[in-house]
């Protein structure tokens, strides 16, 4: 039986070697479903439950999987390019191997949980995306946006590969918050030009929640 004719219920569904171009998948319930060298081009896939499901050897290629969700999926060797991936949760994914997100907007997407290892998160937008690792080796974060991510403060996250643009925001942010002058210099030297982006972005921040503040 075809997606399409399953289209609302493809629990348990098993496929390989398929290609689906095109097609309206849009809020399917395909939790426990196993998915093996299939690609999907130009899907619509918003909301879509693959929850506890399986992919391995998969391409997503200029799909919208916006709130989509991944939780408690095994995804090995797989790549999303130039896809809608605001507010997917890959929340407990284990493992999430050998993974490439190319080019996507990801932002508010959630890896909380996650077992993550070889994963490259390359000029994909991961703002305000939650990066809690429960555990992760072999990440790279290059050319991404990683302002608001929200990270353990630990070797979960800071053992990644990071380009020198992340790095100097970083070093800016260290600088911004240091309470010793002579050290604060130092590191905004080190950071260059990043320190006036991250110094500008911080105070937006600081200004956004004093807005918010209820007066006593």
């Amino acid at each position: 039986m075809s997606v399409l004719s399953r289209k609302r219920r493809l629990q348990g569904f098993q496929a390989s070697d398929q290609r689906y171009s095109g097609l309206d998948l849009g809020d399917i319930s395909a939790f426990q479903s196993k998915w093996v060298n299939c690609v999907f081009d130009n899907c619509d896939l918003t909301l879509a439950d693959f929850s506890g499901s399986e992919f391995e050897k998969c391409d997503f290629a200029k799909c919208d999987l916006t709130g989509a969700s991944f939780r408690a999926a095994r995804i090995r060797e797989t790549e999303f390019v130039s896809c809608k991936l605001r507010r997917v949760a890959f929340t407990g994914c284990s493992p999430l191997k050998v993974v490439d997100f190319q080019n996507c907007d990801m932002r508010l997407a959630s890896f909380y949980d996650a077992t993550v290892e070889q994963a490259n998160f390359i000029d994909s937008n991961l703002h305000g995306a939650d990066m809690r690792f429960i555990e992760a080796s072999q990440v790279t974060f290059n050319g991404s946006v990683l302002w608001g991510v929200a990270v353990n403060i630990g070797c979960q996250f800071w053992n990644a590969t990071f380009d020198e643009r992340s790095a100097g925001i970083f070093t800016a942010m260290a600088a911004r918050i240091h309470p010793d002058p002579e050290s604060a210099k130092i590191l905004r030297e080190v950071s260059g030009k990043h320190y006036e982006v991250a110094r500008r972005l911080m105070d937006d921040a600081a200004d956004a929640v004093k807005k918010t503040e209820v007066p006593t």
